[in-house]
């Protein structure tokens, strides 16, 4: 290769590694910065002369030379780590200072941040002109559905809404209008029939970084009409007690209890007689509705069961007490008739033992004794028997017949007695 040819090398290659070091140095790290309006934001560049460090906004406006800042009222300075770093503060970010800034090295972009602000809502309720509110709690009716919206107005970015009853997911009807973004509203509508119970019903914010959930809460009153029962108890044995107990929401403002479809009473609780059969309901009534009891048909003296389980209780006590009072009777008169039954079965047998001692003893007065072979006729020893001896008298020949029957009997009865 000629010696041209070699130097027209090396020019080329002067030329071109300058460029090659200029394109390496205009690729910048870059990261990404969200806070929340109102706060102070730092911005923190890594390398770079601190004397030659230049901050730019958005490529166009320069904030700082060196360790000078142009505007100190809303921006600062901070060098770092031995001067290897240099920090900018931006002071009370609003949404205006959103946007690029670069850190710059003798003019090359050595760091960019995109800084994001976000702005949190304001959340509000409105219900339809029919529902009526005081002091911040909402009248709904039991069964009838209920229209909320949830607007959350002036979020950055847009939040998303979600609803709540008692800390529960809402069950219902939900839709979400986000309107224009540079409205910033988005409204949600929620349908709900109300339960008994409710009480507060919740919208909740979501869908932003460092603004926390933001939610807004109203009270609920759940109004339903009345449910009611009669009961009934014999005060004494001429008259009935009856009383109209119901629940309701708002309580009942009117009651009545019938008799023999005659209006009785206005008041919760009436007594009537009980000398006549009678035919007998109650009934109450608030803003939301009316309710009527099943007639109960009541008759003369008689023990009705109270629908109250108040007054069920005490009549299964005394239910239980007579019943346990005739079992104590009972056994007691069974127990008095085995024991006399007993003491007499005892005195019967003694003196049946005592009159047919006696009649053997007078019938064998001087006769001759029994032959001792004559085991047929020797009476049968045992528990209340005669003793039998050689000198044992026989009876007369003209007594045998009753001395043998005395004998039977005699040893009959005793040998039922031992077994």
């Amino acid at each position: 290769m000629s010696l041209n040819m070699r130097l027209c090398w090396i020019q080329i290659l002067v030329l071109l590694l300058p460029c090659s070091i200029i394109i390496a140095n205009q690729v910048p790290q870059r990261a990404s910065e969200v806070a929340l309006i109102g706060t102070n934001v730092t911005l923190v560049c890594n390398k770079g002369s601190v004397g030659l460090t230049v901050w730019m906004f958005n490529n166009n406006d320069q904030l700082s030379q060196g360790l000078t800042i142009f505007t100190p009222s809303q921006y600062a300075l901070d060098v770092r780590n031995d001067g290897t770093q240099i920090a900018l503060t931006v002071i009370n970010a609003d949404e205006d200072d959103e946007g690029l800034y670069s850190c710059q090295d003798q003019g090359n972009p050595v760091m960019e941040f995109i800084l994001t602000i976000e702005t949190p809502p304001m959340l509000k309720f409105e219900f339809s002109s029919s529902i009526h509110s005081t002091n911040g709690t909402v009248d709904v009716t039991f069964t009838e559905e209920t229209a909320v919206q949830c607007i959350a107005q002036g979020s950055k970015p847009l939040v998303s809404l979600r609803w709540e009853v008692d800390g529960r997911g809402a069950v219902g009807e939900v839709a979400t209008n986000n309107s224009r973004d540079d409205e910033r509203i988005t409204v949600s509508t929620l349908r709900y029939i109300p339960n008994v119970g409710d009480e507060t019903l919740t919208c909740i914010t979501g869908g932003q970084q460092v603004v926390s959930s933001k939610k807004v809460e109203a009270k609920i009153n759940v109004m339903y009409a009345p449910k009611c029962s009669l009961l009934i108890s014999n005060e004494t044995t001429n008259e009935f007690r009856l009383f109209c107990r119901c629940e309701a929401n708002p309580p009942p403002n009117n009651y009545g209890i019938y008799v023999n479809d005659s209006l009785k009473s206005t008041e919760r609780e009436v007594f009537i007689s009980s000398q006549s059969p009678a035919m007998v309901f109650c009934n109450a009534s608030n803003i939301i509705g009316v309710d009527t009891t099943d007639p109960v048909e009541l008759g003369t003296f008689q023990e009705i069961e109270s629908t109250s389980i108040e007054m069920q209780f005490p009549i299964g006590i005394a239910v239980a007490g007579l019943e346990l009072l005739i079992l104590v009777f009972v056994a007691l008169g069974v127990g008095i008739w085995v024991y006399r039954r007993s003491v007499h079965r005892r005195n019967q047998s003694t003196i049946t033992q005592s009159y047919e001692v006696n009649v053997f003893s007078t019938r064998t007065t001087d006769v001759d004794p029994i032959p001792a072979d004559d085991v047929t006729h020797a009476p049968r020893q045992g528990r209340n028997s005669l003793p039998a001896t050689s000198e044992q008298p026989a009876p007369p020949k003209d007594q045998d017949k009753s001395y043998y029957i005395s004998i039977t009997e005699y040893e009959t009865r005793i040998f039922s007695e031992e077994n």
